[in-house]
Formats: structure tokens, sequence, C-alpha cells
């Protein structure tokens, strides 16, 4: 067992890690991107945008004089949504409840909306956690439902109200970006890699249409952020079936390792905010922005499936037996 774990560190790891540091640093000396601001107020529609990186998104745009249409599932935005900003922010913010797992909830609004939008930030997210045969199928099926569709609903609904060289934009996640999955995780990372299949398809099709009118379809792959989204998972789908599982002691491994990454990686979701503003009123956005990726994500990326099998079984492991 010694000798096969220093045969992946010496020739597995080490080779790998090396690739990655040398290409980045190729990366940054020669293909920065520059960022060259429009210096305009554009309209801009957010879904999910009462709480996490929608809410951290709308209240940027608005602080910088966009106007904002803000869509989520509740009746209404939180008392306090406006709490800590400056003096009649709320003018420019137009609050729509819609559920974005709805095509006739979507259209219903589209239908009502005359004015042209030069942004569409899809926000809305939701997660879910466990084991695979654990889970109840709906409980997955409504993960894809507001990580996907939401996703396809809101570009089928809205697309015509586009303006041109608009920005079609899309939150995934570095499980997204990196295509690497793990147990009791599964429903949230079929939904990212889903999404990214999605948004590639997208922009090939809208490149196909020409410089001039097309919008700019951008990815947002953020790593770990301090979000009501992984308290969610737990409440919701991960914490009640730990004490019935077939997996008891592993989930709480699972349990310490998200709380533990989390802990050490978790950033303030207006960093991703910042991102989506840069990405709106950028003369020429890039196609793809990495924001806080774990250096682990990143090596993860590029190792073989069998090692991070491997990876997995040795953290999730019941070190009781």
């Amino acid at each position: 067992m010694l000798d096969l774990s220093c045969y992946i560190f010496t020739y597995v790891l080490v080779p790998l890690t090396t690739f990655y540091l040398v290409t980045s640093w190729i990366s940054f000396l020669f293909f920065e991107h520059t960022y060259v601001p429009d210096n305009k107020q554009r309209r801009i529609l957010i879904t999910g945008c009462a709480s996490g990186i929608g809410k951290a998104t709308a209240l940027a745009a608005l602080q910088n004089g966009d106007a904002v249409l803000g869509f989520d599932l509740h009746d209404n935005i939180p008392s306090n949504y406006f709490e800590n900003t400056i003096n009649n922010l709320h003018k420019n913010f137009a609050y729509y409840q819609c559920d974005v797992t709805s095509s006739k909830s979507i259209q219903s609004i589209a239908d009502t909306i005359k004015q042209p939008i030069h942004a569409i930030v899809s926000c809305a997210g939701i997660n879910r956690g466990g084991p695979i045969i654990e889970t109840n199928p709906k409980e997955m099926e409504l993960v894809l439902k507001v990580n996907v569709m939401g996703s396809v609903h809101l570009t089928k609904s809205f697309y015509p109200l586009l303006s041109p060289n608009g920005r079609l934009i899309f939150i995934s996640s570095e499980v997204g970006w990196s295509s690497v999955t793990s147990a009791f995780n599964v429903p949230y990372s079929m939904s990212k890699i889903c999404l990214e299949a999605y948004v590639i398809g997208l922009r090939q099709e809208m490149q196909l249409l020409g410089k001039n009118n097309a919008p700019h379809v951008v990815v947002i792959n953020p790593g770990a952020m301090k979000t009501p989204l992984l308290a969610e998972s737990l409440k919701h789908g991960f914490i009640p079936k730990i004490d019935n599982s077939l997996y008891q002691a592993q989930m709480k491994k699972g349990y310490q390792v998200a709380k533990t990454y989390m802990d050490k990686y978790g950033q303030d979701p207006s960093m991703v905010a910042n991102v989506v503003m840069e990405v709106v009123h950028d003369v020429t956005p890039c196609e793809r922005y990495l924001i806080n990726v774990s250096l682990e994500m990143k090596i993860a990326k590029l190792l073989p499936q069998w090692v991070l099998d491997a990876a997995t079984l040795n953290l999730m492991k019941d070190t009781k037996k």
C-alpha cells in the first residue's frame, strides 16, 4: 500500500501539479484579460435574488447605478434586504415572485416586460445531499429543475428581450468546471455538469449568429461561498437521513469534510457579485471565470477517476471498523 501511495505521489500528483503551476504562470503572463468597462448603466435580470450570490449581485448592481429585475420564489424580499446600503437604492429595483421550475411562471412575467434587458444572470440554485439509493428521486428532480431547467426556461422566455451584444450569465460551480463529483453530493454535481453542457452548446449557437448581434454567453465557476446553499442541503437532504442510513458513519465523516472545506475556503458571495458586474460591463468579457476554486479541485480535475475514487474511499471510510 505504501509503495502504491509513493508511486501515485511521484508519478501522478507531482507531474500534474507541476504542469498546472507552469501553465497557470504562462497564462497569467501572456493571456491575462484586460477589463475595459463600458461606463453605462444597464438593466439586469437576476434570479435567486433573495439570498446568497443572487442577493449580493443584485445589491452590487444597484450600488453601481444599474436597474435590477429581481426574481425569487418568495412572495416578497426580506424586510432587511436594503439594510446597510445607500439611500433610495430600492428605486431601481423591481421584484417578481417567480418559480423558475415553471415555464408558465417565467413566461407570464416576460409577457409583461417591454423594455430591453442587457444581462440575464441565472443565480437560482438549490442542493440536496445524501446517498443516491436513499434519496427520493423527486429530490434529485427538483435540483435538476431549479439548477438546470430554470436557466433553460429563463433563456427561452427572455432571449427576445435581450439587447444586441447582451449577456447571458450562468452561475455554475467549481464542480461544474472540474466535472468532479463525490459520494453524497450527486444531485448537485449532476446539475452543474449538465448546466455546463447547456452553456457550451448555447454559446456555440449564439456565435453562429455572428459577432454584431450575438449575446456573450458566460459561465462563472465559484468555489466555496458562504451562502445558505450548504446549510439548506444539510437541513433538507443530508442530516435527516443520517440516523437511518446504511452509510451513517460515512455520512458523519462527509459532514465534517464539507464543514472543514467551507471553513477553510469559504468566501463572501460579494466576490462573485463583483465578477458578475465585470462581465455585465466589460466590452469584451471572457467566456469563463473561475473564482476561489481551490487548489485541491484544480488538481482533481487533472487526476484519473481511479485516483479520485481511491481518495474518496479513503476520506469517507469508517475508521472505527
